[in-house]
């Protein structure tokens, strides 16, 4: 239910069904997945509630999820221990806050999860701690330089052990030349260290920049 996914139902009401403006409430049920799914991408029955609430340029949310795992994920997690979860259940949480005007742009989230977050080649962390943090500002010209850190951190229910299996300063800038044409560019700093750990598990230590023109129609 984090990201795209079939068989959902999905129920949602604005301004809390007339009552509160700017309160946003939405419940989602998902259906088991699994025949032909590759195993990190299937789920057993699960259900999922968010709120937000904007009041002028703040908007703040958070969100719940919990969804059964599948047998063959349960089955996985027992022979990969400290690589593959073997709960029982993928559970969710998350919190955040934005801040949106004209010009200027932040936000911050923070959740957690259990059984479900994928990291290096294919496994699925016990436990993971989620940060990010963005702020971006937009000039009359068009320039829109931004500034983000995201942080991911693991814990392995068999070894104990906190592993960041996400960290990395983001340095971003877009250019809007026209209505339709923008050029960018982004200098993601990486901030874990390579170790035999991060090789074994392919736990990316790469800087990368990216550039890119985007044309809408």
């Amino acid at each position: 239910m984090t990201g795209r996914s079939t068989g959902q139902a999905i129920w949602s009401t604005a301004d809390l069904f007339g009552f509160v403006d700017g309160f946003n409430l939405a419940v989602e049920y998902q259906g088991k997945n699994e025949s032909s799914r590759g195993i990190n991408k299937q789920n057993g029955d699960g259900v999922g509630i968010s709120a937000l609430y904007s009041l002028e340029n703040f908007t703040l949310g958070t969100a719940y999820s919990n969804s059964d795992r599948t047998d063959a994920q349960i089955a996985q997690g027992k022979t990969q221990p400290g690589l593959y979860a073997s709960g029982s259940k993928a559970e969710m949480w998350i919190t955040g806050i934005k801040y949106d005007s004209d010009s200027l742009y932040m936000a911050a989230i923070y959740g957690e999860s259990r059984n479900m977050t994928p990291f290096g080649s294919g496994y699925i962390a016990d436990k993971t701690q989620n940060f990010e943090a963005v702020t971006q500002y937009i000039f009359n010209n068009g320039l829109k330089p931004s500034l983000a850190y995201l942080q991911s951190t693991a814990n392995s229910q068999n070894s104990g052990k906190n592993v960041d299996i996400v960290k990395y300063i983001d340095i971003g800038a877009t250019w809007d030349l026209s209505k339709n044409i923008a050029v960018l560019v982004e200098y993601k700093i990486n901030l874990i260290n390579s170790s035999d750990y991060t090789k074994s598990v392919k736990i990316s230590t790469d800087d990368i920049i990216v550039t890119g023109i985007n044309y809408t129609f």
